[in-house]
């Protein structure tokens, strides 16, 4: 079966590296994939992927002026839609898996026109998420009030849906209408390609911990961790290293708190290094003042993959009735904005005495969130479909 997985849009490196990691995954599961990345600022073609660059430089113009600066959003979006009929049309498929992108008028047009089956694949649930940020830019206005509108008629037209955790799924299912084929497939990483990490010791007087924030989205719970680190009494030295975008607001807050280390993304070898001391990650705190309960965030992957316990404040889709995995998590409560870090201090404790946390937490996601199991998922739910 021949593939396009299409993602509109500038894509950050840690979403890059996922589509590209995922579309290997698909070859090495039997399916004939080819990734197209709209939008990406290059224009390279190999025989597994292409990236198209799309030019702006007309919305570019418009948006210098007063008041016409409105429609560049709507001319950045015709001209991402056109790319990418031009290349559907010439590159036909049997179906294209797409990573959604938000609905709008353009969308709806490419859905009309393309002509081939649509798998949209949803890692949120768009007009809650939108809602919360349509205040800080008339971009997200935009695309608010575009999802309202044509998010429906955009879902109707799909032949499939997958969603990154059940409840997500069955959001985007009741959407559509409820007829659509619908699964939950969530997040994976692929194992191989993240370095093990070094075995630590901790006999509970120095405990060192990290936050990978990939945005500054609210759910990551900074906040939430700079304060209840600022509330930590007792013995136990916390170092804490935030890497990553984080707001100024936050950054000047850290700075004022002993053992906080604030880092812009890392990546390759300067990730592994600053894994490799640390003892424990932290993954995504700030659900409970957001829009979702389940989530499978990537960093939470990066933490499993590599051998590092974590600390979590969800339900991962993973997760739940996850009997194997749960000496190897805490899954804490946020309460008036805070978590328990003593608690954490004590599920290091007995967690590194036990020893071969390292081995067991990659043998686990070998087994579980590695892209090679999850892509046998994608194939037998593409498979499934009515031609």
């Amino acid at each position: 079966m021949k593939v396009t997985y299409l993602s509109i849009g500038e894509a950050s490196p840690g979403v890059s590296k996922k589509l590209k990691d995922k579309t290997e995954s698909f070859r090495e599961a039997g399916l004939d994939v080819h990734l197209v990345m709209v939008g990406t600022g290059k224009d390279v073609t190999s025989d597994t992927i292409t990236e198209l660059e799309v030019s702006q430089s007309l919305s570019q113009k418009i948006g210098k002026f007063f008041i016409l600066w409105r429609f560049s959003v709507a001319l950045e979006q015709l001209a991402l839609y056109k790319a990418t009929l031009k290349w559907i049309r010439s590159h036909p498929a049997d179906v294209i898996l797409f990573r959604y992108p938000v609905s709008d008028f353009f969308l709806w047009w490419f859905m009309l026109r393309c002509q081939q089956r649509v798998v949209f694949e949803y890692n949120t649930i768009e007009i809650t998420e939108l809602n919360l940020r349509r205040s800080t830019s008339f971009y997200y206005q935009y695309f608010y009030w575009s999802e309202r509108v044509f998010g429906k008629m955009v879902r109707s037209r799909s032949s499939g849906i997958i969603g990154v955790t059940p409840e997500i799924a069955n959001y985007q299912s009741k959407l559509a209408g409820g007829k659509i084929p619908t699964t939950s497939i969530s997040n994976g990483i692929n194992v191989e390609r993240v370095a093990k990490h070094r075995d630590l010791k901790f006999d509970g007087r120095e405990l060192t911990i990290v936050l990978l924030a990939g945005s500054q989205a609210q759910w990551h719970g900074v906040d939430i961790l700079l304060r209840s680190l600022s509330k930590v009494t007792g013995d136990c030295l916390i170092n804490c290293f935030l890497a990553g975008q984080i707001t100024e607001q936050q950054k000047e807050y850290a700075l004022k708190l002993p053992n906080v280390t604030v880092l812009p993304g890392q990546f390759g070898e300067d990730l592994d290094r600053l894994m490799d001391q640390c003892h424990i990650g932290i993954g995504t705190l700030g659900f409970e003042s957001s829009f979702l309960t389940q989530a499978c965030p990537l960093k939470v992957r990066e933490y499993w993959a590599r051998g590092i316990p974590f600390v979590i404040a969800y339900e991962d889709a993973d997760l739940i009735n996850n009997a194997e995995m749960q000496p190897f998590f805490l899954r804490l409560e946020v309460k008036d904005g805070l978590i328990d870090v003593n608690e954490v201090i004590s599920f290091a404790k007995k967690l590194y005495a036990s020893g071969d946390v390292v081995v067991r937490l990659r043998e686990l996601a070998a087994r579980q969130i590695d892209y090679r199991v999850k892509a046998m998922q994608y194939v037998s739910f593409i498979n499934s479909l009515p031609k």
